[in-house]
């Protein structure tokens, strides 16, 4: 899931869930497992309530959970744009990335980045939602 078009962030690229229930993204990786250190999740400003609590999974293991205050990224065409990095609290391996929100405020996503090490994102291609 990208939101970049012609190098500015474009609202049609972005994504929400209903806002019921438990809601969840995931994308496998591109050849199998991947060791995982930090994902990056950016979102519009007015949906930064949605992403409070919504946890992230590589494979089985968690990653970590979206608790702080989002960092404003810039302005796009029609929307600001917000992100949080949640540090893994360990390096965690698995073949896919997962994120879940129970507290049915459903998610609003634009982006989404995940790191093998500092700054090295991952490949993926296949997305589902």
């Amino acid at each position: 899931m990208h939101a970049f078009k012609d190098n500015a962030w474009w609202p049609s690229s972005c994504a929400s869930t209903m806002e019921e229930g438990s809601q969840w993204w995931a994308a496998d990786f591109a050849g199998g497992e991947r060791t995982v250190t930090q994902v990056k999740v950016t979102y519009a400003h007015k949906e930064s309530k949605k992403m409070k609590g919504a946890i992230i999974t590589v494979g089985d293991a968690v990653c970590g959970v979206i608790e702080n205050t989002p960092v404003y990224n810039g302005r796009g065409k029609d929307l600001s744009v917000y992100g949080s990095t949640v540090e893994c609290t360990e390096p965690v391996t698995g073949s896919s990335v997962t994120i879940t929100q129970e507290n049915g405020m459903g998610l609003a996503l634009c982006d989404i980045t995940v790191f093998k090490g500092d700054r090295i994102p991952l490949v993926l291609p296949e997305v589902y939602g």
